[in-house]
């Protein structure tokens, strides 16, 4: 289950990656800046433990940790995640950073509690 102080913004533009440049520039830069390429992308918006932080997630964290923050159990995230995979070398990616991934997800917060299935 998701933490109630996290949000997920999808865009259809490089939102964050626009304003890293604006804060960047700083208050002295009175031109404008291009506008971005149209890109999607998915930040997550969260507290550790009281900063406001932003973190971009990438496309293929997305298929793991969007469905986990949804309610859906791990099992069924991992077998959905196995089925769409097109390229066994990607799937052995995911699978080596999957580990290091929940660590993070787990110590920043992402999660309000982890439930397990004890009826097995």
């Amino acid at each position: 289950m998701a933490s109630p102080s996290l949000r997920v913004l999808s865009f259809s533009y490089p939102v964050n990656a626009y304003f890293q440049t604006v804060i960047q520039r700083g208050e002295e830069h009175d031109e404008a800046l291009p506008w971005p390429q149209a890109a999607a992308n998915v930040i997550l918006v969260f507290r550790n433990p009281l900063a406001l932080w932003r973190m971009e997630v990438p496309p293929r964290m997305q298929s793991l940790l969007l469905p986990l923050l949804e309610g859906k159990s791990l099992g069924d995230v991992l077998t959905q995640v196995e089925r769409d995979a097109h390229d066994p070398d990607e799937l052995q990616e995911l699978g080596l950073r999957l580990g290091t991934w929940f660590r993070d997800w787990c110590e920043q917060g992402f999660f309000a509690r982890i439930e397990t299935d004890t009826s097995a």
